[in-house]
């Protein structure tokens, strides 16, 4: 199960991974270019071991699963955000739109993250073209966001 919240350095963190593991970049690669940038402090590192999200061995980085989760459930709220963003609300400018949801990720409430799916019609793809981890809405095909929201 997904403690929430986490800070919000470990939840860039798990997605900084996540999406560079979408690019095609092997785990391998991840933790020497994460400390030659000092993009992640060595604290939030640590942390993300001590709090059983990732292993390192020999400069390899790997989620755990519970890190998988976490980093899934930012990713959703994310990319949740920007199709809200750019096709109900008619955001268009996509700087606009990510310094937006890099806010609303860590903010948004687990519970209301399904019933915002249901509203947009359980979309699969944000406007940047990323796929959006479905979730226990989508699985299940729900209809009516009350449905969700008042389980």
């Amino acid at each position: 199960m997904v403690i929430f919240p986490r800070s919000e350095a470990i939840e860039e963190f798990c997605e900084a991974v996540w999406m560079a593991h979408e690019r095609g970049v092997d785990e391998v690669d991840l933790l020497p270019r994460f400390h030659a940038d000092r993009a992640v402090p060595q604290a939030v590192l640590d942390q993300a071991e001590a709090d059983g999200l990732v292993q390192f061995e020999d400069g390899r980085v790997r989620f755990t699963q519970e890190g998988l989760e976490v980093a899934r459930a930012v990713i959703r709220r994310h990319r949740l955000a920007d199709v809200l963003l750019f096709f109900a609300l008619g955001m268009n400018s996509h700087e606009d739109r990510e310094r937006i949801t890099c806010q609303v990720e860590h903010t948004l409430q687990p519970e209301l993250v399904d019933g915002i799916c249901t509203l947009l019609g359980h979309p699969t793809h944000c406007p940047d073209g990323q796929p959006i981890p479905p979730g226990p809405c989508c699985e299940a095909d729900a209809k009516n966001a009350r449905s969700v929201l008042h389980k």
